[in-house]
């Protein structure tokens, strides 16, 4: 080896720590090629060291909290790669990371419906909306269609990411299933409600004397069923 390039770390008489850049290089050989003489040089490498260290640790910082948000959060690149999903990701789409990782929004693995149940095209997705210029795209409803049959629903919002991180969409979602089942069984009940009222409201009219014949329809209609007795 005629060059060599290594770092070190040294503790001083004060009990402080520098880190050094050693390089060095060969420049004489004896008879058997053997290196007898090198040059080289030591630098203090020492600020760049932390700023290295501060920069792992910011990252793993944001790394922790990447997985720790109680939604799912997806970087989507310029091109549509998937680059980065969290783990919530894959309790809400039923997919592990990695192989959401190796999908991109052209993938065929998600099938996803629109609110009124018709299918919803790549190019409505809040993530190709965002890159094609939109700006941000907030609290879209999708539907993802599982293996099963079943539907998971999601509001999702995507972002576009500035140049300076790397350009492409930051993409947040959140599983809304079991509101949406909510507000059906809501729904379904005040419509029941609706009906019952307005049966109610014509049954009544109906039975008002005023209505001759739907009045004597109610009367043989009860005398058939015998909720009273009518006398001859």
């Amino acid at each position: 080896m005629s060059e060599y390039k290594a770092e070190f770390r040294f503790c001083k008489k004060d009990g402080t720590y520098v880190w050094t850049q050693n390089i060095g290089r060969a420049i004489e050989w004896d008879q058997d090629n053997t290196v007898t003489k090198v040059a080289g040089l030591t630098m203090d490498i020492s600020d760049r060291k932390q700023d290295e260290l501060a920069l792992t640790r910011s990252q793993n910082q944001l790394r922790v909290l990447f997985n720790a948000l109680p939604v799912g959060v997806s970087m989507i690149s310029r091109e549509g790669q998937i680059l980065e999903t969290n783990q919530i990701s894959e309790d809400i789409l039923g997919l592990s990371v990695d192989v959401h990782k190796q999908q991109e929004l052209q993938s065929g693995i998600w099938q996803i419906i629109r609110p009124d149940g018709t299918v919803m095209p790549v190019e409505e997705y809040p993530a190709s909306r965002a890159l094609a210029g939109e700006g941000i795209v907030k609290n879209v409803e999708m539907g993802v269609q599982n293996k099963d049959g079943s539907t998971t629903w999601i509001s999702t919002s995507a972002a576009p990411m500035d140049e300076s991180a790397g350009g492409g969409v930051a993409v947040a979602f959140e599983d809304i299933t079991l509101r949406k089942l909510a507000d059906e069984r809501v729904n379904k009940s005040k419509n029941i409600a609706e009906l019952a009222t307005r049966a109610k409201s014509d049954f009544l009219a109906n039975m008002s004397p005023r209505n001759t014949n739907s009045y004597e329809r109610n009367h043989r209609t009860w005398r058939v069923i015998g909720a009273y007795k009518v006398r001859h």
